[in-house]
């Protein structure tokens, strides 16, 4: 899954966010700049969370954003990954619902998103790994972990 997000150049490094909604807009840019989701399927994930609150924060340092499967504003499926050096805060009460890694999520069907979830399972459940990539805040370190790792 990481070789496939480099080799498509959908990562990004970014420093940090005032507001999680913006960090969600710039984790899916690289896929609203190839047209696999729109800026309303992006609206969407984030009404989502404004709705049933950081449920996308998976473990601490770990998000996945995503809307709904079959969603009309999804063109395709693919997932794009975005470090921030500075934690996310999703709760400003809770800080295990801080995010430092997102792979945002887009599926055009339920098949493909499974299949999409259980890699990236993969990749999470490594925790090594995952303790790499929160280290890695830019492309040369993300390349090096993708050559260890895949």
């Amino acid at each position: 899954m990481l070789r496939e997000i480099l080799n498509n150049s959908r990562y990004s490094f970014q420093e940090g966010f005032d507001d999680w909604r913006d960090s969600i807009r710039c984790s899916y840019e690289p896929l609203l700049k190839e047209g696999i989701v729109n800026d309303s399927y992006v609206d969407s994930v984030i009404r989502s969370v404004e709705e049933y609150g950081p449920y996308i924060v998976i473990v601490k340092n770990v998000v996945m954003p995503h809307s709904g499967i079959g969603d009309k504003n999804c063109a395709g499926t693919a997932v794009s990954y975005m470090h921030v050096k500075n934690a996310v805060k999703f709760d400003e009460n809770d800080d295990e619902k801080d995010a430092v890694l997102f792979f945002s999520l887009a599926a055009s069907n339920n098949d493909e998103h499974i299949k999409n979830i259980e890699r990236l399972m993969d990749v999470l459940m490594n925790e090594e790994l995952v303790g790499e990539l929160i280290l890695a805040d830019n492309e040369e370190k993300f390349k090096k972990i993708v050559d260890k790792y895949e």
